[in-house]
């Protein structure tokens, strides 16, 4: 377990210094299993402008076999953790493009109690076995969150990732996918 724990941390450095050693976000990488597009940040729906915002995103898989027991992480400067008055309204989730769907839940590690979203890395999973599969769209959806609105890239969600047990697979989003509402 500590080899895939260090493993993680390896890759959650790797994407955050290549992110923050630049000026602007990492090309897409074309060449990658498992891809991000089309980043929709903003007031959505029954959000608030001023307090409240939610965050669409489009990941698709090419040729790879299917995913079991899989994490979505990203950086973002924000919670998304319920808690009290923090998120109540928070609701997350990833569907197919054949509107199959599941709610993902805030990760923490069970061995030792401690937020496994250390800082601002969340890293999410889905609440049902949802397995990724091969050569199928995806639309993740993390709705209402009250933190304080988006208004630009420094914090907006980017760094993202997808681990399993023994994959990293980074997730670079280029700046032109982003859409600010």
């Amino acid at each position: 377990m500590k080899h895939k724990i260090n493993k993680l941390v390896l890759g959650l450095i790797v994407g955050l210094t290549l992110s923050s050693t630049t000026n602007a976000l990492p090309e897409l990488n074309t060449n990658s299993a498992i891809t991000l597009s089309n980043l929709i940040v903003g007031a959505m729906g029954d959000d608030d402008k001023a307090t409240t915002f939610s965050v669409n995103v489009t990941l698709s898989t090419q040729n790879i076999a299917p995913l079991n027991n899989w994490q979505f992480g990203f950086h973002q400067a924000v919670s998304y953790v319920k808690l009290g008055n923090v998120n109540p309204k928070l609701d997350m989730s990833i569907c197919s493009s054949s509107n199959n769907c599941t709610s993902l839940k805030y990760l923490t590690n069970p061995i030792t109690d401690k937020d496994l979203s250390a800082g601002y890395t969340t890293i999410l999973g889905p609440s049902t076995n949802y397995p990724l599969l091969p050569n199928t769209t995806y639309t993740i959806k993390l709705l209402h969150n009250n933190n304080w609105p988006v208004v630009n890239f420094s914090n907006a969600p980017q760094s993202f990732f997808i681990a399993t047990a023994n994959k990293f697979y980074n997730l670079p989003l280029a700046k032109s996918q982003y859409t600010f509402l």
